[in-house]
């Protein structure tokens, strides 16, 4: 059984999540237009979605512990809920993603080393 978010405990990641992102990571890198980028965050925010909230919580924080991230080629944008409607890379995605699902482990100080590493 999954954890709640912000337990403390890590859900488990389905092996699919962690290719997707790993994918969508090269398929960024790639595009050469802004509307692959558009479809590349279409397709991840319906994958995540379709996970439990611990279980995106858990992937999304492998993958920014990863350090790796990918330019998306869209001016960074923020939508009037205040959650971005177009991320300019995709470690900014997955921090936006992350505060949706999961707001508790997104404020925790520990989780803004991630920022810093999107700055850099």
């Amino acid at each position: 059984m999954a954890s709640p978010p912000g337990s403390g405990a890590a859900a488990p990641v389905p092996v699919e999540a962690r290719t997707s992102l790993r994918s969508a990571a090269k398929s960024l890198t790639g595009a050469a237009e802004a509307g692959s980028a558009r479809q590349v965050f279409s397709q991840l925010r319906t994958l995540l979605s379709s996970l439990p909230p611990g279980a995106a919580s858990a992937v999304l924080g492998e993958f920014l512990d990863s350090k790796s991230d990918a330019r998306s080629r869209l001016e960074f944008k923020v939508g009037p809920n205040g959650f971005l409607t177009e991320p300019s890379s995709l470690r900014v995605f997955l921090l936006d993603y992350l505060a949706q699902v999961d707001l508790p482990t997104a404020a925790k100080p520990s989780t803004w080393r991630y920022t810093r590493a999107a700055r850099n």
